[in-house]
């Protein structure tokens, strides 16, 4: 397992996620956390049944929201 991480004071949210579909493209599995305090990424990816903290598939992509500790 490789992991990658980002930092700084930008939204990198869509760039992470258009790196993330070519990663899948290529056939890796990927993972994406939104750890961020503003969590943008729930507003970018659907979700059916969206609780405190989720995984949801978008785009064979899996994404992680409002998980504040890893």
């Amino acid at each position: 397992m490789k992991k990658i991480g980002f930092i700084g004071a930008y939204d990198k949210t869509d760039l992470i996620v258009y790196l993330a579909k070519i990663l899948t493209v290529l056939n890796q599995k990927v993972l994406v956390i939104d750890a961020t305090v503003n969590q943008k990424a729930r507003y970018i990816v659907p979700a059916i049944n969206p609780t405190t903290s989720y995984v949801t598939d978008f785009e064979d992509i899996d994404i992680a929201v409002r998980f504040f500790k890893l």
